[in-house]
């Protein structure tokens, strides 16, 4: 009875922790604007610091993704679960990908560009995600049935995470630019899922030993640990970013080697140590914070419409914020853009959501 009963609670708080990674990946895309600044001070160190704490969301993500996965063993039957989510995931990326490629297809007039942009997942650059996902659903029917096979799941779950420590470790190593226009590079090195399999199993075994996970939630040292874990990794990678500053100019950091390399060791314990954060949160928010739990769990069960449509938004607020002559160097810049993304991007998936094709869109 216990171990159902703390399975339902994380199943019912799985919205707001959903809501609050979203909300996270918001922050990334808002606040990488820091690398445009032309003057390093106070404010651009808090934004590369902002920017480097919420660098758990998309590893909870993927975790939250094994969890939810595992929750119906019928999803261990590989024909009938891929017939029945994998629409949920072509459909949206494909309407997505239309809308996000339209400003090269109307630039260029050749529409074999939306082909590669949809073989490649680089109609816009937030779209690897789904690429991921993709993977993890295909693997989910094989990796579930192994996993319970095993007979010493701990040790299965964290060697699957010091694999992908090793994997991004030497992906980085061999290929220190990310962004490379050849799309094997792109693919092995920021879409293959070797780099997520253990945040992805680290689900399967939250599910599996939710009740001692609840136990250990609940105590205030954990708590503290918690927070101590994610604030640190947070700094450290934020050290790193910051070590590759030349001239007061701010570079891109997410092709620096370095940063990718502090990255790769410090975000597990990040995502760990924010998970066990996030759950004391929501945890508050049971009885109190009324509009904040609203808006959170609007967030996460919109999550992946917000997701394909926030980028968007972000897009085309800086280009009126640029026209305002308001310049990442401006705090009004960051103020102004978080939440008016947030609203914009809540408005218009709540209105997708009433269309008659909506379940297949948001």
């Amino acid at each position: 009875m216990q171990a159902a009963e703390a399975r339902q609670f994380f199943v019912y708080k799985l919205p707001l922790v959903k809501g609050i990674c979203i909300l996270g990946v918001i922050l990334i895309h808002v606040t990488v604007y820091a690398t445009e600044m032309t003057r390093f001070g106070w404010f651009s160190s808090a934004l590369i610091f902002v920017n480097s704490l919420t660098r758990f969301a998309v590893p909870l993500f993927v975790t939250l993704s094994g969890f939810y996965l595992s929750l119906n063993r019928r999803n261990e039957v590989a024909g009938p679960f891929y017939r029945r989510t994998l629409k949920f995931l072509l459909i949206p990326y494909l309407a997505y990908s239309i809308l996000y490629s339209l400003p090269q297809l109307l630039k260029s007039h050749r529409p074999w560009i939306l082909i590669k942009n949809l073989l490649t997942f680089d109609a816009q650059s937030h779209l690897w995600f789904i690429a991921l996902i993709i993977q993890l659903y295909l693997l989910h029917p094989f990796l579930s049935r192994f996993y319970n096979a095993c007979k010493r799941r701990g040790a299965l779950v964290f060697f699957a995470l010091i694999l992908q420590i090793a994997y991004s470790s030497s992906i980085t190593a061999l290929f220190p630019h990310p962004y490379s226009p050849t799309f094997l590079i792109r693919f092995l090195t920021t879409i293959f899922f070797p780099s997520y399999i253990g945040y992805f199993l680290t689900g399967y075994y939250l599910l599996e030993h939710s009740w001692h996970a609840f136990q250990v939630f609940q105590r205030r040292s954990s708590v503290i640990i918690g927070c101590l874990a994610w604030i640190v990794a947070g700094a450290g990678i934020s050290a790193a970013w910051i070590a590759t500053h030349s001239q007061g100019v701010i570079y891109e950091f997410i092709q620096n080697e370095l940063v990718r390399l502090v990255r790769n060791l410090l975000t597990p314990l990040m995502t760990i140590g924010a998970l066990i954060a996030i759950i004391a949160f929501v945890r508050g928010l049971e009885t109190k914070q009324i509009a904040v739990r609203r808006l959170l769990n609007s967030l996460g069960l919109y999550s992946y419409s917000v997701y394909f449509l926030h980028i968007l938004y972000v897009r085309l607020e800086v280009l009126g914020l640029r026209r305002a002559h308001i310049s990442p160097d401006n705090a009004l810049f960051y103020f102004l853009l978080l939440p008016s993304t947030v609203a914009l991007t809540l408005v218009s998936v709540r209105w997708l959501a009433r269309l008659p094709f909506a379940r297949y869109i948001t």
